[in-house]
């Protein structure tokens, strides 16, 4: 491999860019970054600080959440969370971003768009406009 490609592939991984797109960019092959970026310590998920707006690299052994060590269990899938606190936490945190690739609806209610999964069938935002739809916005104790 060529060494403006090696700079490449370390400014590109430095810059927030995964394997494949990073793969695309260059027009070599997915299984070539990754050997490369593993050899070169350049591995673990990219993370985007919200405060600064900058990206990191997580070592691979760090909660997702609260960045906390975790030990992790050989032969196993390597865990991201340290616990389901903290997964449960972060999904709902970062429940906008994980939904690029879903779509956008109005609810039937209020009119508000929202984003849901590629195969939801949500009709309205939140519960309180479903049961206003429903029930015509009138309480009915029983």
């Amino acid at each position: 491999m060529e060494e403006k490609t090696k700079r490449e592939i370390k400014q590109l991984r430095g810059d927030g860019l995964g394997y494949k797109r990073i793969a695309g960019q260059l027009n070599i092959s997915v299984d070539t970054v990754k050997s490369f970026c593993k050899r070169n310590q350049l591995t673990g998920t990219m993370v985007i600080s919200e405060q600064s707006k900058t990206t990191a690299i997580q070592e691979p052994n760090t909660c997702r959440a609260c960045h906390q060590v975790i030990k992790q269990q050989s032969k196993m899938k390597p865990r991201q969370f340290c616990s389901s606190e903290c997964r449960d936490s972060w999904w709902r945190k970062h429940r906008s971003t994980n939904l690029h690739r879903g779509r956008a609806v109005t609810c039937q209610s209020c009119g508000t768009e929202f984003k849901v999964g590629k195969h939801s069938e949500r009709k309205f935002c939140s519960h309180e406009c479903y049961i206003n739809h429903r029930f015509g916005g009138e309480h009915h104790d029983s």
